[in-house]
């Protein structure tokens, strides 16, 4: 597994890294690492310096989206990173939370991580940002103007070309089968 996700890291973008018990599931996909242009967000136990957002454009269609990250001081590898796709009033629509020790890179400072754009997302102008929390849960704030997330830069979401099957929308609670007695349903 370590030989694999180093290829993995070289070649594509993180999209998942979760563990369901004993299990981990992991999803990547080859996508364009975005440059990065000048972020100031100085968390106190971490700077981010840089970042970029690629594609500009993405439908709401569970579409990947990457998001390069520039550090200038990597935040301790047991600090939650959250990075969040908000509308203008500050609602948070889509969210990829991972820990710290599991960027990639320790020698560059840069990482690019990605974000699913989930189904069902209205059009418009929304905001990537990025938020820390300490190893207690505590939100960090950027120091200077006491935000707690650091705009990383703007995604315009479009519709999807193709009608969405409602299997695509995510599931908040499952339900049971119907009964089934004869033939009806």
């Amino acid at each position: 597994p370590p030989a694999i996700e180093t290829y993995l890291a070289a070649h594509a973008v993180n999209l998942e890294n979760r563990w369901y018990d004993a299990t981990r599931l992991t999803a990547w996909r080859p996508l364009a690492r975005p440059p990065a242009g000048p972020v100031n967000a100085d968390f106190g136990v971490a700077t981010l310096t840089g970042a970029g957002v690629s594609p500009a454009e993405a439908p709401s269609a569970n579409s990947p989206v990457a998001v390069s990250l520039v550090w200038g001081q990597l935040p301790p590898a047991d600090t939650n990173v959250s990075l969040r796709l908000q509308d203008g009033e500050g609602q948070v629509w889509s969210n990829r939370d991972f820990t710290a020790d599991t960027i990639t890179t320790q020698v560059a400072l840069s990482d690019t991580v990605g974000m699913i754009i989930p189904v069902g997302l209205p059009p418009g102008v929304y905001t990537v940002t990025l938020g820390l929390q300490d190893k207690t849960g505590r939100t960090l704030t950027v120091k200077g103007n006491d935000v707690v997330a650091a705009p990383l830069g703007s995604l315009t979401i479009a519709l999807p070309e193709d009608k969405l099957s409602a299997l695509r929308l995510p599931i908040q609670t499952p339900l049971s089968q119907p009964l089934k007695q004869d033939d009806l349903v």
